[in-house]
């Protein structure tokens, strides 16, 4: 028969090299602690076996240990292991320990529930955990089998440190590759924000444009290019300077300084005098500031205003021709609003009515220059085709009414009203006269040259025809008879004949 103990060492040596052979079988920290816990109940009679890890070995990782892999496989991976148990200050004395069922300890050790007699043995994972070993036979694992283990533990401790190491580095690689690829994204995503903002800031009519404290160029647009007549190139990096006349470069640095200094936005109206002869803006600037309330910089918007800097110049100037029309006019001119309140009038209006120009402005223009007619009797304000432009909408000239002065007094007038609308508004009306005395005195000497001898003054034979005229027809008309009665006078009436 052959040895008993030699057996007993080849076994031992085949048991440590299948041992061996399942350390770094697998470099998934998770599957080579099954396979050696596996490999171990299998060869050492054992009950259990279980990897408990170092949290610190984690990123991120701190607290309790934590169960890694168990055979049999425990119910649930969340158990813990206090850092301050008594089983680590056993572990410090050595690199591993055996405690049984009899010896000081065992409670210490006993890290399962309801675990009754047989031995521990604690294996110290060098930098990694902690190998656990429990068997229900007393007899088993003693310390001359445990020393001959102890160096399998220590490859398999230096295997899983590699597995743990090499997951590290994977997780790493993955976070930096999970990083990389959020960069990716992010940078497509900012690429597009840009194209969108450019193709935003591109495509408005106004200019746009952004400075950083320097006053250099940090970003234009397509018409702000188009206006300085340079490329965008050919501006962003620079200043004012490098691209507008030098006195509009200095007004733009000195409105910067400004919003900058204040923390306020302005605006202002500018001049740009290039080919296509001289354009003008309205510029808007604001401060720009960080997340963290840091300057950095301005930005600018402009927006186009030459038409209507054009309209307002057209309205002076047709404001300045009116006044001096209204000024200079011997025309007496004034308007009516439609409240009947005097709102403008010239100084030859205001002459010939006898007030001075502030006098008559806001006034009921009625009531004081158009009140009466020519004897006196009062007009009321329905029956007036003066007032009636403002409110009708119609025009009215007129010749046989008089207008009354401050006085008392009053002259006869020829007057033209005419309504006065704004975006088809009816808003008063406009009133021009002048005085026709003279032109009534000379109508009335026509009148009376026509019907008198122009030496003696008497009526003529004209006007002797004419009343002849007047009595025929009211006989005519009422039946009535009459008699006519010539006297000559010292043959006066050949001498009236000859100049009739």
């Amino acid at each position: 028969m052959g040895d008993p103990g030699r057996s007993n060492s080849v076994q031992e040596v085949l048991s440590l090299y299948e041992l061996a052979l399942a350390v770094g079988g697998s470099m998934d920290t998770q599957e080579a602690c099954e396979q050696f816990l596996t490999t171990l109940l299998l060869r050492r009679n054992l009950s259990y076996a279980a990897v408990w890890l170092d949290p610190r070995l984690w990123p991120g990782g701190e607290g309790d240990w934590f169960l890694m892999a168990s055979m049999p496989p425990a119910r649930t991976r969340t158990e813990r292991l206090s850092a301050e148990a008594p089983l680590f200050s056993r572990l410090n004395r050595g690199a591993w320990t055996r405690v049984a069922e009899s010896e000081p300890g065992f409670e210490d050790l006993t890290l399962e529930r309801g675990v009754r007699g047989g031995v521990h043995a604690v294996f110290w994972l060098a930098g990694v955990g902690l190998l656990k070993l429990f068997s229900s036979d007393p007899q088993a694992m003693q310390r001359r089998d445990l020393a001959r283990l102890k160096a399998v533990v220590e490859k398999f401790a230096s295997s899983l440190e590699g597995a743990l190491a090499h997951r590290q580095l994977y997780a790493e690689m993955e976070h930096r590759v999970r990083i990389q690829h959020t960069l990716v994204r992010q940078q497509d995503l900012l690429r597009s924000r840009e194209a969108e903002l450019r193709a935003l800031i591109d495509n408005i009519p106004n200019l746009a444009w952004m400075k950083d404290t320097e006053g250099r160029f940090i970003a234009v647009n397509e018409p702000f290019a188009k206006a300085s007549g340079l490329p965008i190139g050919k501006i962003l990096g620079k200043t004012d300077t490098d691209v507008w006349p030098w006195d509009l470069a200095e007004q733009h640095r000195r409105e910067d300084e400004e919003v900058m200094r204040t923390g306020r936005r302005s605006s202002a109206e500018i001049e740009l005098v290039g080919d296509r002869g001289s354009v003008w803006y309205e510029t808007f600037k604001s401060p720009i500031f960080d997340s963290d309330g840091n300057l950095m910089g301005t930005v600018g918007l402009a927006t186009d205003i030459t038409e209507r800097i054009k309209s307002e110049k057209a309205l002076q100037d047709a404001e300045e021709r009116a006044r001096l029309l209204l000024h200079h006019s011997t025309e007496g001119i004034f308007g009516i609003d439609s409240q009947g309140l005097t709102s403008f009038v010239n100084p030859a209006a205001a002459q010939m009515l006898g007030y001075g120009v502030k006098e008559l402005i806001g006034r009921d223009n009625h009531a004081m220059v158009h009140h009466s007619y020519a004897d006196g009797t009062p007009m009321p304000e329905e029956e007036s085709r003066m007032l009636k432009a403002a409110k009708t909408g119609k025009s009215y000239h007129v010749e046989d009414e008089v207008l009354w002065r401050k006085d008392g007094t009053s002259f006869p007038a020829e007057y033209h009203s005419t309504p006065i609308y704004r975006t088809d508004e009816l808003i008063g009306a406009v009133v021009t006269f002048h005085d026709i005395s003279e032109r009534r005195e000379a109508e009335q000497q026509i009148r009376h040259m026509a019907f008198h001898d122009a030496l003696t003054h008497l009526p003529n034979r004209r006007l002797f025809m004419d009343r002849l005229e007047q009595q025929l027809t009211q006989i005519r008309r009422y039946g009535h008879q009459v008699a006519l009665h010539l006297l000559d006078l010292d043959h006066f009436k050949d001498l009236s004949l000859i100049h009739i």
